[in-house]
């Protein structure tokens, strides 16, 4: 289990850490520098190797000079010593040369890039706020027709009440007891062509414009969905339900984990499950490069580790092979609440990384990896902390 223990009381008592370049081109041209692994007496004259012939690329000794190497380029061995240091010094300044131009090529490329996807999500952005503001112009228009529309059938409604006033006026006035008798059932029977239309439409609604809307706006996350797929070549990252403590509570769609220390959650059996310390493991199995970075929130301490898929899951044994593994090595950096972690299980690298402001390595692990590795964490001392694994993307080569 290779792991980084992130906990808001560190101690200030670290171990120090040495870094060492191995420059792998100088073995070859050293090995014969070394007891034991080739002679350093001439065989044929038995005289030391004291010179290098250039020629024919091999140690010989000053009688070999005057015999068989005779007019070949040659040098004291000292002398080549010193010209192949400059050679690989030179070769090893063209690679670092190398990786920095790289680099900075990587860092022109990303910042093009985010001045060129800033250009263009500022310009959907303004697309849509057009858009919605030209659906806001057609929802008031509309507004406004409809209104026109029952302000004018109020207005005949209103003249047709007034005629019908003035007409109930004359009757109350007059004496013909027949006439009004006429006039009253002439007045009941409205023909049907002449019905009063309803003032308001009791069907009109903005039903089609909030379902446009809507359906605008799952295509758009839709194909937003799949360009960062496509773009970020990402890996989906979850926790797996089957191997959380039962005291672990995971949400957003299986990316985020909380302890709850007073209640213990239902979880079914499984032999995947951890039941002795609150551990949980990520379903996806990672075997290239990739990086992810996990942030919490909270005070206490968390392990954000990977590892084999056969580690222990019920007794104690399963924190020590998560937790120690042999060893432990205390961090000389402050605390961080983001943390990014890059695996290239290829090349046998683990590195960790603190990110909440700027990029500092944390801690980082050289070995050969066999199997599949599983990220995972364990939170410890305390139940107020909250975990959610961010950003996995598989990178790129």
């Amino acid at each position: 289990m290779w792991h980084c223990v992130i906990s808001t009381n560190i101690s200030r008592e670290t171990i120090p850490i040495f870094h060492t370049l191995l420059l792998s081109l100088l073995v070859g041209a050293a090995k014969w520098q070394q007891p034991g692994t080739r002679s350093k007496i001439c065989s044929h004259h038995d005289k030391l190797l004291e010179v290098y012939c250039r020629s024919d690329q091999q140690f010989i000794c000053y009688q070999c000079l005057l015999d068989e190497h005779k007019g070949h380029e040659t040098v004291s061995v000292a002398a080549e010593k010193i010209a192949k240091q400059r050679e690989l010094g030179k070769k090893y300044q063209q690679r670092i040369h190398g990786i920095k131009k790289e680099k900075n090529n990587v860092r022109k490329t990303m910042k093009c890039a985010m001045k060129n996807s800033e250009s263009i999500f500022t310009s959907m952005i303004c697309s849509i706020e057009k858009k919605h503001s030209e659906v806001k112009k057609l929802i008031i228009a509309r507004e406004r027709a409809k209104g026109i529309h029952v302000e004018e059938r109020l207005a005949v409604l209103e003249q047709e009440v007034a005629e019908l006033r003035r007409r109930d006026t004359e009757l109350e006035e007059t004496e013909d007891h027949i006439h009004f008798l006429q006039t009253v059932q002439s007045l009941c029977v409205t023909p049907e062509s002449e019905a009063l239309p309803s003032v308001v439409d009791r069907h009109v609604s903005f039903e089609d414009v909030k379902k446009s809307a809507s359906g605008l706006k799952e295509r758009l996350e839709d194909v937003l969905e799949k360009e960062m797929a496509k773009i970020s070549g990402n890996v989906h990252l979850t926790l797996d339900p089957n191997t959380a403590h039962n005291q672990l509570y995971l949400s957003v769609g299986n990316r985020n984990v909380k302890w709850d220390q007073c209640q213990l959650l239902e979880y079914p059996d499984h032999p995947h499950r951890f039941t002795f310390y609150p551990q949980v493991l990520c379903r996806e199995g990672l075997s290239e490069a990739c990086y992810w970075e996990v942030n919490w929130d909270g005070d206490g301490t968390v392990c954000i580790a990977i590892s084999y898929k056969g580690i222990s899951r019920k007794d104690r044994g399963s924190f020590s092979t998560f937790y120690y593994n042999d060893g432990q090595t205390d961090i000389p950096v402050p605390c961080s609440s983001r943390v990014g972690v890059y695996l290239d299980h290829k090349e046998g690298t683990l590195s960790f990384y603190g990110v909440s402001d700027t990029m500092t390595l944390l801690h980082r692990v050289q070995t050969t990896f066999t199997q599949p590795l599983y990220p995972g964490h364990v939170l410890v001392s305390l139940p107020q902390i909250d975990i959610i694994i961010e950003l996995g993307i598989r990178v790129l080569e």
